[in-house]
């Protein structure tokens, strides 16, 4: 199928970032291959955003303080695949794809049947740094020009942040699942895409731009006892928490091993230790390890 037969839509799950939205929709909207819809939804419902999402050309719905992104990713996703698309191109409120981001990853996705590809995520402060780290091998890598030296690497996408699927993608594992709320509902997501053998493309020559994740690295992004500690409570809970869940969900214990290793060292053994901390991950960890996948409360 030529590209330009293909009918793609573009999802973006909103809450409450508007300046952020009017910057992400208005790169989003001037592609050089164009989609042909663009799909947000609203999970914060305010109508300074629907009336941004609408001035866009864009198509609104309303979503709810319950969705997070997977919910709020499979909301999008069903109205885009019920309305006869043929892929889904996803992307934060908070990002934004380089002008020909789109056009590059449907020729990649084309020439080597993919059903997944993945643009190189970079750091919107330092665009020679990837926004979160790579892993190759067993190393960690942020230097984008390091990942670039290679048009595309097979397996290594990362979830959401511009990634485009395929309709066969979506109806073989279904939609992200709404109880992961955030931090983990993507890696579910990509476990599930990996566990069906379709084939995954991580595109270099594609480009999305996205705030660093490097605040949330307490210890260090590249090296193997990195840690990320999320910077609010709630995302703490959902990172801890869904974390858990995924090592057993997927059968990764080495991976769950390698947490039990390195956030024990972190907490307990870097210059002033954190008890209460570790006992936190810990708790939550544990708590996403037994299936308990309980809303996040207030303190």
């Amino acid at each position: 199928m030529y590209t330009n037969q293909i009918k793609v839509a573009a999802v973006l799950v909103a809450f409450d970032r508007d300046d952020f939205l009017k910057r992400s929709l208005r790169y989003t909207v001037n592609q050089t291959r164009q989609c042909d819809v663009v799909i947000v939804v609203d999970n914060a419902n305010l109508f300074s955003t629907r009336t941004i999402i609408e001035d866009a050309g864009a198509v609104y719905i309303s979503g709810s303080l319950e969705n997070g992104g997977g919910g709020g990713f499979a909301l999008g996703m069903k109205y885009a695949l019920d309305r006869g698309c043929d892929f889904v191109w996803t992307l934060d409120d908070d990002g934004y794809p380089d002008e020909r981001c789109l056009e590059t990853l449907l020729e990649f996705a084309s020439h080597n049947n993919l059903d997944v590809s993945s643009p190189l995520s970079l750091s919107q402060e330092d665009p020679s740094q990837t926004a979160n780290p790579y892993i190759l091998g067993i190393r960690k890598i942020t230097s984008a020009a390091t990942i670039q030296r290679k048009q595309i690497w097979l397996g290594k996408v990362q979830f959401y942040n511009g990634m485009l699927m395929s309709k066969r993608m979506i109806e073989l594992i279904g939609l992200p699942k709404k109880e992961l709320f955030i931090r983990g509902d993507e890696m579910d997501f990509y476990y599930r895409a990996k566990e069906s053998g379709l084939k995954m493309g991580l595109v270099t020559r594609a480009l999305f731009h996205h705030p660093s994740g490097a605040p949330e690295f307490a210890n260090s992004r590249t090296s193997l006892l990195g840690v990320v500690i999320p910077t609010t409570e709630k995302k703490k809970y959902y990172q801890f928490r869904n974390r858990g869940y995924l090592i057993r969900r997927y059968h990764l214990y080495i991976n769950g091993l390698y947490d039990w290793i390195r956030y024990p060292v972190f907490f307990l053994l870097y210059p002033g230790g954190d008890l209460n901390g570790f006992r936190e991950w810990q708790r939550l960890w544990i708590q996403g390890f037994r299936g308990k996948l309980t809303p996040f409360e207030p303190k």
